[in-house]
């Protein structure tokens, strides 16, 4: 009977082994797939202790698997399989109830039980068996607790929660009868195990449920973005038709459009923007450096639209001044807006007007009422000078003659005194009829840095403690331009630097020069006091400076004085050689001055002639060159004789030259100076050869405003008249010729 016994207790015990065994490891496998849920990590080692309990306690069927087990080893995981469960047990239930459970409880049970299995492990039987009750007792309390937990989620309606405390009532009764058992209070026997099977088949319906729901939610989920993404599709298929039809229109606007990212790659240009910068969609495809199209002086307008568009805002319209590619300039405003995806900006898009046009003409009425102004100006300070040079050669005349034979020191140093000051005032005076003179360009090839040391040189008197910094760009090519005017425009910049650094503890000066593009430039910075904000707009009018009487900040040596014609000067010999001049200066920490002068070459370059060739171009025609200056004839007659004009040329030096080559000779074309050596000017010849020949293609090329002026009348009386202003690139002197000739063939055909 007691055998029958024991067989009938093992095979329930064997059952639930496995059957215990399986929902552990089964929710170990879902913790491995899925690691992010804890709970099924808490179950399945839980239910693997629950198992080992079931063979070492009940019918101790390990003993008989392993008969060498020995009873301390056997006792310890008897009572380890117990102390290490309810820990397991306590994270299963705070991973599947958290708002309920309280973390700092859950934490002081696992250390609790944590040293119980220590006594365990490191005591022998006799010390490890007293603790069985008073972890009795835990248990018992802590089932309590769970209780009052699950009820707590049970009142918040929280899935599985009535399910799970079916199954722990039951492991409780079961755990109360068997610690009563244990203690001989009652006879029932031991049912925790299936207390146990009941409360884990419980866990695992909630395990699973919340699974089933997991799966129903992913379904569901799944049939809701295979809806959204046919919904997509067919959003982006209108999208795609819209763009289509957008892009078609775009196309044929006849406004400029471009669609650039925040790093200024082009995205998309439509024709006309094609057209208006001259460039082709494959270069605008394989990428081009946006950098060429902006000037230097852009840059710091778009950097500021660049921010406010990356934050979503429309910045509103900006007027820019950019290049085209073959490096011809453009005015004009752009209308940025912002591009968005996903409700981010990715980009902008601009449309742009063209100012260029309009920017002349307003160029032209400026320059014509500076010039107006300059005139009366200049009549002015003429006359001022001739006088006060003759004052001062008096003046400066007695006080040498005075030097010479004074012997008392208090007089010398007062005549020395006079004699510096006759010497400031010829430098005024020198000032004075450089701005009063109309003077014409006298154009010739020089190396800029030979004449950038040609002023140190000259001013290395004062320079004297200077840390002077010359830094030159080896690709700098010759200049064309008057020597005389920019050496003037270097000292005077030169000696407002010395100025300015009069005061520095540490003075310096760096000069630069550098060739960007179809440009020279020329830098000239100091370290000296600046020019405050508020006088900027003022640098550049004659007789303004901040020097002597007008230094009120005590930014200079007080023996400096100023004339208040440099600038004005500098400015307009720049703009004399079509050039550009700009200033950067902040007070108490430097000014910079960059002078930008256009560069010409002394031939076609390989991709004008080409540009060249492509158009209508006449050629093997024969022209007479009338040009005083050798090394502007030189360059126009080797443009002009090569590849790909092959023109015969004559060239003359002067107006009686130039009448002469016109009788003995049959020419399709005139290039004709204003200004000659002589007593017969440019204008002169023009009238002569217009006696016998009244259709004859005739350009003028001439920098002289007072020509300029003149030359507006007589075009509209003369078809085949034309100017082009010195100094000018080489492809538009091709090209200004072209036109005339090929407007005169046109002629001939009607």
């Amino acid at each position: 009977q007691v055998n029958s016994m024991r067989e009938k207790q093992l095979i329930i015990s064997f059952f639930l082994f496995g059957a215990i065994c399986i929902m552990g490891f089964y929710h170990l496998g879902l913790f491995w797939s899925r690691r992010k849920d804890k709970s099924t990590l808490y179950f399945g080692i839980f239910c693997l202790l629950i198992a080992l309990r079931i063979i070492t306690h009940e019918e101790m069927y390990i003993a008989s698997l392993l008969p060498n087990i020995g009873y301390e080893l056997h006792t310890k995981l008897i009572y380890l399989s117990f102390y290490v469960c309810v820990p397991f047990f306590i994270m299963y239930l705070d991973s599947i109830f958290p708002e309920g459970m309280s973390k700092k409880i859950t934490n002081f049970i696992v250390i609790i039980c944590s040293v119980f299995s220590v006594i365990v492990l490191i005591s022998n039987t006799i010390l490890y068996t007293y603790t069985l009750p008073f972890f009795q007792l835990l248990t018992l309390l802590l089932l309590i607790y769970g209780i009052i937990v699950v009820s707590r989620s049970i009142l918040r309606k929280q899935q599985g929660a009535v399910v799970f405390l079916s199954g722990f009532l039951c492991l409780l009764v079961t755990t109360v009868n068997d610690i009563l058992f244990a203690r001989m209070i009652i006879e029932t026997g031991y049912w925790v195990p299936f207390g146990l099977f009941v409360f884990i088949f419980c866990q695992a319906f909630i395990i699973s449920q919340r699974f089933s729901l997991a799966f129903t939610i992913v379904e569901k989920q799944g049939n809701e973005l295979k809806r959204e993404i046919h919904e997509k599709q067919i959003i982006e298929s209108n999208l795609k038709k819209s763009e289509e039809k957008y892009r078609q229109m775009i196309d044929f606007l006849p406004i400029p459009v471009t669609e650039y990212d925040f790093d200024l790659n082009i995205k998309y240009v439509n024709n006309a923007a094609l057209d208006g910068f001259g460039y082709t969609r494959e270069e605008i495809n394989s990428g081009i450096d946006v950098s060429d199209l902006i000037p230097d002086e852009s840059v710091q307008k778009i950097a500021l639209h660049l921010k406010r568009l990356k934050q979503g805002e429309n910045p509103g319209p900006l007027e820019l001044h950019l290049l085209k590619k073959d490096g011809s300039e453009l005015w004009g405003q752009i209308t940025p807006a912002p591009i968005f995806k996903d409700e981010q900006p990715i980009g902008f898009r601009t449309c742009f007007v063209d100012l260029t046009e309009n920017k002349k003409a307003k160029d032209v009425l400026i320059y014509a009422a500076e010039q107006e102004k300059y005139v009366l100006v200049g009549q002015v300070a003429g006359k001022m000078a001739h006088d006060f040079n003759n004052i001062l050669g008096i003046i400066m005349g007695n006080t040498e003659l005075s030097l010479i034979d004074c012997k008392d020191g208090e007089i010398r140093r007062t005549l020395e005194l006079i004699f510096a000051q006759t010497i400031r005032g010829k430098n005024l005076t020198k000032n004075l009829v450089a701005f009063a003179k109309d003077q014409e360009l006298k154009q010739e090839f020089f190396n800029i840095s030979d004449k950038i040391n040609l002023v140190i040189d000259l001013l290395k008197k004062d320079l004297g403690g200077v840390n002077l910094i010359k830094e030159e760009s080896p690709d700098v090519p010759d200049l064309l331009a008057d020597p005389g005017m920019i050496e003037h425009a270097i000292v005077n910049l030169v000696q407002n630097s010395i100025h300015a650094i009069s005061l520095s503890q540490d003075p310096q000066i760096i000069i630069r020069t550098y060739c960007p593009g179809n440009n020279i430039c020329i830098e000239i910075e100091d370290n000296g006091c600046g020019i405050p904000e508020e006088h900027m707009e003022n640098i550049y009018e004659p007789s303004f400076t901040l020097k002597g009487s007008k230094d009120t900040t005590g930014s200079y040596k007080t023996s400096i004085k100023g004339t208040g014609y440099g600038m004005a000067n500098v400015k307009r010999y720049i703009r004399q050689h079509k050039g550009d001049i700009s200033v950067e200066s902040k007070l108490d920490s430097g000014t910079k001055v960059i002078m930008k002068l256009p560069v010409i070459k002394k031939e076609l370059t390989s991709e004008e002639i080409i540009e060249l060739q492509s158009s209508k171009l006449q050629f093997e025609k024969s022209i007479l060159l009338v040009e005083d200056e050798t090394a502007i004839s030189n360059v126009q007659y080797r443009i002009l004789t090569q590849q790909p004009c092959h023109h015969k040329v004559d060239i003359a030096n002067n107006g009686q030259v130039a009448i002469d080559f016109f009788n003995r000779n049959k020419y399709d074309f005139v290039s004709l100076d204003y200004v000659l050596p002589g007593g017969i000017n440019g204008m002169d010849v023009y009238n002569y050869i217009r006696k016998t020949e009244k259709t004859i293609p005739i350009l003028f090329v001439s920098g002289n405003i007072e020509f300029l002026e003149s030359i507006k009348v007589l075009k509209q009386k003369d078809a085949n008249l034309d100017n082009i202003s010195k100094p000018c690139q080489n492809k538009d002197y091709v090209d200004s010729i072209n036109k005339l000739l090929e407007r005169k063939l046109a002629e001939s055909r009607i």
